[in-house]
């Protein structure tokens, strides 16, 4: 599910059929864009929330998700993240930043929270 559940007034319903579609044990793979991005977060220090074309404020998101918020609907929906990764991207003056640094390693929560563009799950069924 690349892209899916920001677009669902009611993802808790789709992940619970999902669930019932899935074999015993199997696992679901999604991604989601990260609203706590570093230039969201600027971007409404500013004052700013607009709609885009595309990207983490996509106007046609119905919802927007954090590292917290998506596994907590996760596991309301009786999953069980065994793998929770970020992607990252980065300006030309990055490439060789701390940032990209911790990336390449997995590196702190904090660092997915704030440089993660989009969240990529992977989540057991339970």
């Amino acid at each position: 599910m690349a892209d899916v559940l920001e677009h669902l007034r009611r993802a808790d319903i789709v992940l619970r059929r999902l669930k019932d579609l899935l074999e015993p044990g199997g696992s679901l793979i999604l991604s989601v864009p990260n609203i706590a991005h570093w230039t969201t977060r600027v971007g409404l220090l500013m004052g700013r929330f607009e709609p885009e074309d595309k990207g983490i404020l996509d106007s046609n998101h119905v919802r927007f998700f954090t590292r917290r918020s998506i596994s907590r609907l996760l596991r309301e929906n009786h999953y069980e993240i065994t793998q929770f990764e970020a992607m990252y991207i980065f300006p030309l003056h990055h490439r060789h930043g701390l940032a990209r640094f911790f990336a390449k390693r997995g590196g702190p929560d904090w660092i997915k929270n704030l440089f993660g563009y989009q969240f990529i799950v992977e989540a057991k069924a339970i």
